[in-house]
């Protein structure tokens, strides 16, 4: 995690040096989170194809949002 941590902070000064770095967010929880409601919205099926994949994605982003609101 410090690892990540350190590597995450070197690219970000790479890329915009004035940026705000924020530790919190480097962590993989979102990513988590959204595989989980995919997980759930496929019933669990792990041989789905890739347009099957992509739709429950967007199926699980629109969950997301409502759940942002």
């Amino acid at each position: 995690m410090v690892k990540n941590m350190a590597f995450c902070i070197a690219k970000q000064q790479k890329v915009d040096p004035t940026a705000m770095f924020y530790a919190f967010e480097t962590g993989d929880d979102h990513l988590e989170k959204l595989f989980g409601r995919i997980c759930m919205l496929i019933a669990h099926n792990s041989g789905m194809s890739f347009h099957q994949g992509v739709e429950q994605l967007g199926h699980a982003m629109d969950i997301d949002h409502v759940f942002m609101r």
